[in-house]
């Protein structure tokens, strides 16, 4: 069978046929990967965004515990009853904050478990600052001992989630 004129030509029309439809096939694929792509980046940057905010807000907690740490541990200085309502805010604040957060918004299994343990660490902090002292006095370290604890625990939870949205940046 020899080829003319015309069949060369519907020969070349199959081809053409056929490498358009190839080539609808790989856009579609093409744009598939790369929504997803773009979905995948989505994600990533609200994870980053919320161990952000939750290493920002477990670290204000430590502040305020630390702050407290330091006033009752120290004998040189009286704490007044406008003291311990200022703590009293302050903890609430950085309560009200920690539980602001949803758990299921956390990322990383740690950083949730981090999260969780923040806020427990916070909430024994803020019973024991509801806890009337009776008088005005000055630290100690019987006074102290339970804020410096505190300081240690939520510390220790604020690096772990720190170096958890430090690793997620990465």
């Amino acid at each position: 069978m020899s080829w003319n004129h015309q069949d060369w030509l519907s020969f070349a029309q199959a081809v053409a046929s056929t490498a358009a439809v190839i080539g609808a096939f790989g856009v579609v694929f093409l744009q598939h990967r790369l929504e997803r792509r773009r979905a995948a980046e989505k994600e990533r940057t609200e994870a980053r965004r919320v161990l952000n905010i939750a290493t920002a807000f477990v670290g204000r907690a430590y502040r305020v515990v630390a702050d407290i740490s330091d006033a009752r541990n120290d004998v040189a200085r009286v704490e007044r009853d406008a003291d311990r309502k200022k703590h009293r805010s302050d903890l609430t604040e950085a309560m009200d904050a920690l539980v602001s957060l949803p758990i299921h918004t956390i990322p990383t299994f740690k950083a949730a478990q981090q999260l969780i343990r923040a806020r427990s660490e916070l909430a024994a902090a803020c019973h024991e600052a509801s806890r009337d002292r009776g008088i005005d006095g000055p630290g100690n370290q019987e006074y102290g001992a339970p804020w410096t604890k505190w300081e240690a625990r939520l510390a220790e939870a604020a690096k772990k989630i720190r170096d958890e949205a430090n690793a997620f940046q990465e």
